[in-house]
C-alpha cells in the first residue's frame, strides 16, 4: 500500500506517516555492557550470547547460543538477557559490524558477553519490530555514524542512546514485526 504525500510529515529523518514519531533509542532501551569471565570460565555453566549471535539475522533463542560461562549468580542475574532485549554489537574490525542488533525472545534467561550491549525495553514497544527497523540500511547508517576506530571499530552506550528511529504506533508495529517473522520462517523453511 502506497502511502500518499498528505498522509506524510517532515521529520528530521525526512518524511514519515503523520501518525509515526521519531525518537532516541536511549528513550526506548537502557543499555548495559556485557559480562567479562575470567578466560577458564567458558566453555560450561549458562548460555552468554556474544558478537556471533549479535551478527545473526535470526532472533536469538537460548538453543541458538553457541558459547556458555560459568558465572556466579550475582553475575546471571546482573548480565541477564529476557525476552524483548536486544543485544548490538560493541566492537568489530569492520564498521559495517559495529552496533548489529538482534532480538532475544526465549523466556529462559541467558547472558550476554563482553563484547555487546543489551538493550532493555523501558517502554511498550515491540522489540521485534525495533529489531528489523534496526536492520534497515537507512538506520544501520545512522548507527554507524555513531561507530568510531581505525583499525578496530567500537560503538558505546552513549552512541547507541543517540541513535534517532521512526516509529509506527504499537498495534502498527506488531503487524509490521509479525509479517516479517513470517517471511523469515519461510525462507528459513526453504
Amino acid at each position: 500500500m502506497k502511502t500518499a504525500a498528505k498522509d506524510l510529515k517532515m521529520s528530521e529523518l525526512g518524511p514519515i506517516p503523520k501518525d509515526w514519531e521519531v525518537v532516541p533509542l536511549g528513550d526506548l532501551f537502557s543499555f548495559k555492557n556485557g559480562y567479562n569471565a575470567p578466560a577458564g570460565c567458558y566453555g560450561k555453566g549458562m548460555p552468554v550470547a556474544s558478537v556471533l549471535e549479535a551478527l545473526d539475522w535470526v532472533p536469538l533463542t537460548r538453543q541458538r547460543i553457541r558459547g556458555k560461562v560459568d558465572a556466579p549468580a550475582g553475575a546471571q542475574k546482573d548480565f541477564a538477557l529476557r525476552s524483548g532485549d536486544l543485544i548490538f554489537t560493541r566492537s568489530s574490525e569492520t564498521l559495517e559490524d559495529v552496533g548489529w542488533a538482534n532480538v532475544y525472545v526465549d523466556e529462559t534467561p541467558s547472558m550476554f558477553g563482553g563484547f555487546v550491549i543489551r538493550g532493555r525495553p523501558k517502554t511498550n514497544n515491540d522489540s521485534r519490530f525495533i529489531n528489523y527497523l534496526l536492520k534497515n540500511p537507512a538506520h544501520r547508517e545512522r548507527v554507524m555514524s555513531k561507530g568510531a576506530g581505525a583499525q578496530h571499530y567500537n560503538i558505546g552506550q552513549t552512541g547507541l542512546s543517540e541513535v534517532m528511529v521512526a516509529l509506527p504506533p504499537l498495534p502498527e508495529q506488531r503487524k509490521i514485526a509479525a509479517a516479517l517473522s513470517d517471511v523469515d520462517e519461510m525462507i528459513a523453511a526453504l
